[in-house]
């Protein structure tokens, strides 16, 4: 007799650890971990969690402040987090690049002003640009703007002298500085060098407004079976925190600022140069129709990357897009 209780009780041990284990489970499969930096182009999530978006689709946010590119990456690798939030083009291709399967959700934001490139009062034409010097963040988005440009305005990329620096804010300094003849950076300090005595905008991303996307990163392989269904309804949150945007501008900028720790003044000049995306500008970006619609801006960046040595082989830029997620 005691045989057969040991044997029930070890039942139902074993019984409640499973039904315990497969709530853990649940439990976890609502959460998603997003990794953010401090770029209103990706403070959605903010308003999503403080308007209940998230929780509405029944979506657990976590959100982790991470500001440094390579950490964020290796928190999406590692799966310390499950969105890269507002990411870019250039990081997309080295998740790739290193065998991870990195994939884009959605886009966050679109530089509309927010980037540009910075010169002295003498250089009037982009074609002035040959043989001078240009400072710029090495195989980021300021160096896809730059040579993009240059091309698109057949000017030979061996004319003009390279002066790579560590980020944008560095090559803003140096043309204030006056330690080169133009620069690439972007918002605030492309507002700060432009309105430099002898200093002015010579181009921007009001040009080529679909040129600099910011993008929600996951792992591909963590979109299937039950956790598709938690990633379509975390983008259905996250694109009614772009409605809201549009249409409570002033909070919404005051919960940006909160969340991110930033001065309101910094996230309302940022986003004055920045477009939010919906979800219907999200479905034109991924529409091959578009002009420099996001295959053909990652056919372009897979290129010049490959060209100056940043990636080493060609890669399937057609993969690294869920479709289905977008237009779902």
């Amino acid at each position: 007799m005691k045989k057969y209780i040991v044997i029930l009780i070890a039942a139902f041990v074993v019984i409640g650890g499973t039904v315990a284990y497969f709530k853990m489970q649940k439990t976890s499969t609502n959460k998603i971990t997003v990794g953010v930096h401090s770029w209103p182009g990706g403070g959605m999530v903010y308003i999503g969690d403080k308007m209940g978006f998230f929780k509405e689709e029944g979506v657990e946010i976590d959100i982790k402040k991470i500001e440094n590119f390579d950490t964020k990456r290796a928190s999406l690798i590692s799966g310390q987090i499950d969105v890269d939030v507002a990411s870019t083009l250039d990081q997309l291709l080295i998740y790739n690049e290193t065998g991870f399967p990195a994939q884009v959700i959605g886009i966050t934001d679109e530089s509309d002003g927010g980037d540009g490139l910075v010169s002295s009062d003498s250089i009037t034409d982009l074609q002035q640009l040959k043989g001078k010097t240009i400072a710029y963040a090495e195989a980021s988005p300021s160096d896809f703007f730059l040579r993009y440009i240059l091309k698109a305005n057949n000017i030979d990329l061996k004319s003009v002298h390279f002066k790579p620096v560590a980020d944008p804010q560095i090559a803003g300094n140096a043309i204030i500085a006056r330690q080169v003849d133009a620069a690439v950076t972007y918002e605030p300090w492309l507002s700060q060098a432009g309105k430099e005595k002898g200093l002015h905008v010579l181009i921007d991303t009001k040009k080529y407004p679909t040129l600099i996307p910011g993008l929600l990163i996951i792992n591909r392989d963590k979109v299937m079976g039950v956790n598709k269904e938690h990633y379509e309804k975390f983008l259905r949150a996250w694109f009614k925190s772009a409605d809201y945007y549009y249409s409570h501008k002033e909070e919404s900028q005051k919960i940006i600022s909160e969340g991110m720790g930033m001065k309101i003044q910094d996230v309302r000049d940022i986003l004055s140069v920045v477009d939010i995306q919906t979800k219907d500008l999200n479905k034109k970006l991924i529409d091959k129709t578009t002009p420099n619609n996001l295959f053909d801006l990652l056919s372009n960046i897979n290129v010049f990357w490959k060209e100056n040595g940043f990636i080493n082989k060609d890669l399937n830029t057609e993969s690294m897009v869920n479709t289905s997620l977008i237009q779902k």
